[in-house]
């Protein structure tokens, strides 16, 4: 990514029913540890809530290890869905 000049700026992974936020294991062991990187949990396996990130667990990187969580309000400022289906008229 470095020698193409692009920045990671999140990871996304999902826990299985029941396992809930982020864990220690993923809190201490994240893909980038600088300041607005973003860890994205998606519970229960994605069902049935993949398509609102509001119904997710996330999380910026502050420094040192900690991580703050982002309310559902933070969630919706932050982030743009678009929708997936783009429709072009044919000529």
């Amino acid at each position: 990514m470095r020698a193409r000049d692009q920045v990671l700026i999140a990871e996304l992974h999902t826990h299985p029913p029941g396992a809930g936020s982020q864990n220690e294991v993923d809190a201490a062991h994240p893909a980038a540890t600088y300041t607005g990187f973003l860890s994205i949990v998606v519970p229960d396996f994605a069902y049935p809530y993949l398509h609102d990130i509001r119904h997710c667990y996330v999380y910026a990187y502050t420094a040192k290890g900690t991580w703050t969580e982002l309310t559902a309000n933070e969630i919706e400022r932050k982030f743009t869905i678009e929708e997936s289906l783009a429709l072009v008229p044919l000529r």
